[in-house]
């Protein structure tokens, strides 16, 4: 055992199928559970034949499956952690050679749309799965997380959303990274290297992307990422980290993208390992499980998984990012970013103003709906109708109120309660950048800002 050696792997492993239309969950349903099962059961096998110290999964919501992948892992990862949140479960998980001494699990203030029952966000809890782990070297702290995806053509449809997110969790880095401890972040970030929630991690956080660490200067000038003529999508695993919706991945081509990439033709990165630089050295990333199963023609996830290995520069690492200012982010991003945030801002409240006004039209039409039954019956009963018609305009008229008082309570929770709470959050995020972007301004010189 090397103890100055960490090998890190991350994977999404695509177990839940909220991201496909339901008319394909439903005409596929028993094919997709059958595949399911034989994939998670082929990532658990391959996990327990890695050479990863440390392994972070995302999108784990079958107790079946994870027992299966821990108990055929139990060999190499004798301790692990499944995280619980929301109603149906956060799906993450953490798999540990080493000791897992801490836990805990930090829910997103922002994480989803309640009516979006089939994107699934909000009903999952998404939030960061934290675990402090001894090494026998050091004492690490590893977060794991996985972002709101974007449902829809391009990645801003929900990037509000995932900006709150990215923000909140660039603060529990710096606390970590400000205690004095080693410090890594992987998961399902979707996001691209060119987003405010990729700069936030990497200027605010002051987290190094690991992959482009080691591959940077390898980066081949000649090459064009949007020609497919130049570039294979094989070739654009390798050269720029491909993670998601490469053509080369089986269910990319079988399945309704949660999001449409950037690059249609060669997919996205959207699967990252972060660590703060100052203690740790990357030696080597690379983009893995971009092979089939054995035996089947099938991709192990939506997802390839990326895999990390570092050494350690020194063992007990100086507390860092202490002053509010040691940050790299500008003046001109974070008004960029606050511009951002005041868009999403004012959509969610126009959109929660729309739910309350159907909530208000909703319960009158349900009061109108109740006393028109009432009224009928007591005109019908006097103009001795026959009774037949007295039970089906009572049940009509019952239905109806019934439909329209549910609407109501449903539109009330999403639009008042929901679409508030959306509000109150931008507005601390919001206060905070605002802060930072004045004391930035006004800060003399540079001699705060954060170098490795």
């Amino acid at each position: 055992m090397d103890k100055h050696r960490l090998s890190v792997l991350t994977l999404n492993c695509w177990q839940f199928p909220h991201q496909q239309r339901l008319s394909i969950v439903l005409r596929g349903l028993n094919i997709v559970s059958r595949e399911r099962q034989r994939r998670l059961a082929a990532i658990g096998d391959y996990i327990a034949a890695c050479d990863a110290d440390i392994v972070g999964l995302q999108e784990i919501w079958m107790w079946s499956d994870w027992e299966y992948i821990q108990r055929v892992a139990s060999e190499r990862f004798g301790h692990v952690q499944l995280y619980y949140s929301g109603t149906l479960g956060a799906g993450l998980g953490i798999l540990s050679k080493y000791p897992i001494v801490s836990t805990h699990y930090h829910r997103y203030s922002q994480g989803g749309l309640p009516l979006k029952i089939l994107h699934g966000d909000f009903y999952v809890g998404k939030g960061v799965a934290c675990a402090t782990i001894r090494h026998p070297a050091v004492l690490i702290d590893v977060y794991n997380t996985h972002l709101h995806a974007g449902y829809g053509p391009g990645l801003n449809r929900y990037e509000g959303h995932k900006f709150a997110e990215g923000w909140e969790l660039a603060r529990l880095l710096r606390q970590s990274i400000a205690a004095g401890h080693h410090t890594i972040a992987l998961g399902d970030f979707n996001v691209t290297p060119t987003s405010h929630v990729y700069q936030l991690l990497t200027q605010h956080a002051c987290m190094t992307d690991s992959w482009l660490d080691v591959h940077q200067a390898n980066l081949p000038r000649g090459v064009d990422p949007a020609n497919p003529a130049i570039c294979t999508p094989e070739q654009a695993i390798d050269i720029f980290g491909i993670t998601c919706d490469s053509p080369h991945n089986s269910w990319s081509k079988r399945t309704h993208l949660k999001q449409e990439p950037t690059n249609a033709e060669l997919g996205d990165r959207l699967d990252y390992i972060f660590y703060f630089k100052s203690s740790l050295v990357c030696q080597d990333s690379r983009v893995v499980m971009t092979e089939s199963i054995p035996n089947t023609t099938h991709s192990y996830s939506d997802h390839f998984g990326v895999q990390s290995t570092f050494t350690f520069s020194s063992s007990k690492p100086q507390p860092a990012l202490t002053d509010p200012l040691d940050t790299r982010l500008t003046s001109l991003f974070l008004s960029e970013a606050l511009d951002v945030i005041v868009y999403h801002q004012e959509a969610a409240m126009s959109q929660s103003l729309r739910y309350c006004v159907l909530c208000g039209i909703s319960g009158i039409l349900a009061i109108t709906c109740y006393l028109a039954s009432v009224v009928l019956v007591a005109l019908l009963a006097r103009l001795h109708h026959p009774t037949v018609v007295l039970p089906i305009t009572t049940t009509v008229f019952g239905l109806c109120a019934m439909v329209l008082s549910a609407t109501c309570i449903v539109m009330l929770v999403a639009g008042f309660v929901c679409g508030w709470n959306d509000d109150r959050c931008y507005r601390n995020v919001k206060a905070e950048m605002s802060r930072l972007s004045t004391l930035l301004s006004s800060s003399s010189n540079g001699s705060h800002t954060h170098t490795d």
